[in-house]
């Protein structure tokens, strides 16, 4: 499975994301997050890409998440979302979907980070909520 969704204990929810990420994949991802009641009180959202090999997004696709997102927000717009993108391609798609659901419009605080421990401790600091455990192997 290219993504695995996981709600947390603590009230957040982990998107692992893995292999090639295509429009096909990322938007059925989207709309399963979407439509799980649990992130209508979700307070934090990490979306994983560290082990995705190949972006094969479309701009449209993007602009489509976005737009999701959009609606989500209306529902619960106090989340802290964080995307780990260790590669420059993935920091660049994770700045241009920003640019298509800012922050100003969804009411959410969003980060992009390069590595897993830099979203943990983010989330430590931000929210006081320890996520590493999500993370052993």
């Amino acid at each position: 499975m290219p993504y695995r969704l996981e709600f947390t204990d603590d009230s957040g929810f982990i998107a692992f994301y893995s292999g090639v990420l295509t429009d096909e994949l990322a938007i059925e991802c989207q709309l399963a997050k979407r439509h799980d009641e649990r992130t209508l009180t979700i307070q934090y959202a990490i979306n994983d890409f560290s082990e995705v090999t190949d972006f094969a997004l479309t701009v449209e696709a993007l602009r489509t998440i976005a737009h999701y997102n959009l609606k989500t927000a209306k529902m619960n717009p106090d989340i802290y979302a964080i995307a780990i993108m260790p590669t420059e391609l993935g920091y660049a798609i994770s700045r241009q979907w920003q640019g298509f659901a800012p922050d100003e419009e969804t009411g959410w605080e969003t980060a992009t980070v390069k590595s897993r421990q830099e979203a943990i401790d983010l989330l430590k600091s931000k929210l006081n909520i320890d996520c590493s455990k999500y993370f052993e192997e």
